[in-house]
């Protein structure tokens, strides 16, 4: 990683820490410390990734302009803060929050595109759904129906307090994604960029549980992990070289490898499914009205069932292939028998007509 970046990013945010420990707090010096910063240093990013190429230049130029984005409606939140407007019902500051989240989306869409590959295992996909399952429903029965259900919201701003846990979870869906597309010589760049937004995911949660209790301060300890998670995906994006994007990215490249997850990211995402199906039994037994979660276990059941259906299906074909094998095997050793024994027995002709040929 460049270090440059890292401590410039690192030093920003502990003066966040130090500006809200202050005896006389600067509110609006707080929530305008990281919106400015990450305009300028989106756009510069975004200019930057014109040294890219393929599919790579437009991903990284997404990210950038998302977190731009992101700034954007910081500093605008700030300055409704500042002069005493709600902004929690839908605003401009939310088109330009929302904005980050669909560039975000549409870029790790696209990040991922090109690593996708059909013929990988069934069921690591089928891994893939399953976490994705339990994560929906969490974020369905603790936050979507919450927000929703809030009664002092018109329409546009429930859907617009819907909207951000549900990209939430696209990007959550996204991020389990590049867990298993996690190629070696990528691995510092994805690590980033994935800290990066599960740290912006967990602030984004932070702030929409607080806001549905009401116990929301502007410049908490939780603000900062925003800004710092679109530092940590800029900073990734410095990290992309030429090489990279060729090798990776690169529309003329040849097709995808069968999907080969790290061992240990393999083993985590093949047990959480059952811890999680073991999470939703206990909260399914201690809340109330737990539908979703119902809902959410009797999904997560059938995709395991599937999984184990598809292991079944993908060993019995391993066991066909593997006879068809041995069939062409002994034929082949079979044949080779054959020809040995043709072969010797041209050789003893050859003895016989070379011995009357001496006479």
């Amino acid at each position: 990683m460049n270090q440059v970046y890292i401590w410039a990013a690192g030093l920003h945010s502990v003066l966040y820490y130090v500006l809200i420990f202050l005896p006389d707090k600067p509110q609006l010096l707080i929530d305008l410390w990281y919106g400015p910063t990450l305009i300028l240093v989106g756009l510069y990013s975004a200019f930057q990734a014109r040294s890219l190429t393929g599919a790579s230049r437009v991903t990284w130029t997404l990210l950038a302009l998302g977190a731009a984005s992101y700034g954007t409606g910081d500093t605008i939140w700030a300055f409704y803060n500042a002069a005493g407007i709600e902004s929690g019902k839908g605003s401009l500051a939310d088109l330009f929050y929302l904005g980050q989240q669909v560039s975000f989306v549409a870029g790790l869409a696209l990040l991922l595109k090109e690593q996708m590959n059909r013929r990988s295992a069934m069921k690591f996909y089928i891994d893939i759904l399953s976490i994705t399952t339990l994560v929906a429903t969490l974020m369905t029965h603790f936050f979507i129906l919450p927000l929703w259900n809030q009664s002092e919201l018109d329409f546009t701003s429930r859907c617009i307090q819907v909207a951000y846990p549900f990209f939430d979870f696209i990007l959550i869906f996204f991020t389990i994604c590049m867990g298993y597309l996690w190629p070696k010589h990528f691995q510092g760049v994805i690590a980033c960029l994935v800290a990066g937004i599960w740290m912006e995911i967990f602030a984004d949660l932070y702030y929409l549980q607080t806001t549905m209790t009401q116990t929301y301060e502007s410049g908490n300890m939780v603000d900062p992990l925003w800004g710092m998670g679109m530092f940590m995906v800029l900073i990734s994006l410095i990290e992309v070289r030429q090489e990279y994007a060729q090798r990776l990215y690169s529309f003329e490249r040849p097709p995808a490898e069968p999907l080969q997850p790290l061992r240990r990211i393999a083993l985590a995402f093949t047990l959480t499914p059952y811890g999680g199906l073991i999470l939703l039994s206990l909260l399914d037994i201690l809340l109330p009205d737990t539908i979703v979660l119902k809902l959410g276990a009797l999904l997560t059941i059938l995709m395991l069932i599937f999984r184990q259906l598809s292991i079944m299906s993908e060993n019995d074909k391993l066991l066909h292939r593997a006879g068809q094998l041995n069939k062409a095997l002994e034929e082949s050793v079979h044949r080779q028998q054959w020809l040995n024994e043709e072969l010797s027995t041209m050789h003893q002709g050859l003895r016989v007509k070379s011995y009357h040929s001496d006479i």
